[in-house]
Parts: C-alpha cells; sequence; structure tokens
C-alpha cells in the first residue's frame, strides 16, 4: 500500500483532531492508520463526546459521525518527512 497526496492532505486537515462526518475522509483515514496505526488515533463513543460536545446531542435521527481523529506525533513527523519527497510506500 502507498500513501498518495490525498491521504497526506487528510492527514493535514485533521491535525490535532477533526470530527470525520463524511465517508471518503473515513476512509482515507483508515487507510493511513492501515499503513502505520501510529500516525493517528481514532476515537469513537463517549470519548468522542468529550472532544466534540456537540456529538453528545446527537440522537439515532441525526446523521452521526463516522469517528474522531487527530493526528500524533508520529504522523506529524511523517509529514514533515514528506512534505517535499513525495508520497512513499509500504516496502
Amino acid at each position: 500500500m502507498k500513501l498518495t497526496d490525498r491521504h497526506l492532505e487528510i492527514m493535514r486537515r485533521i491535525g490535532s483532531g477533526a470530527t470525520i462526518w463524511g465517508y471518503m475522509e473515513a476512509r482515507l483515514l483508515r487507510e493511513v492508520q492501515s499503513f502505520d496505526p501510529s500516525f493517528i488515533k481514532i476515537i469513537t463513543g463517549d470519548e468522542l463526546e468529550k472532544h466534540d460536545p456537540s456529538v453528545a446531542q446527537l440522537t439515532g435521527v441525526d446523521q452521526l459521525p463516522y469517528f474522531g481523529a487527530f493526528l500524533t506525533s508520529d504522523g506529524f513527523a511523517y509529514l514533515e518527512r514528506n512534505s517535499k519527497e513525495g508520497s512513499e510506500s509500504i516496502e
């Protein structure tokens, strides 16, 4: 598997934290997690409600987010290393 520019962009966008509502964003972040689980932390349920209080007020009738995510120090370091080099693949 290879991280593409789209993966790097979503990693930049979540930065210190984001609630993920869209399917494509969720899919890209799960692919990043498959590439290296240390790059992002995914949070769900009660933990997500602590980071985004608006989620606690949602009911099953409302659209629910897929999860919350933030970049770890390993993820930030990877972005920094690859900002000029381009994408990298798993060997």
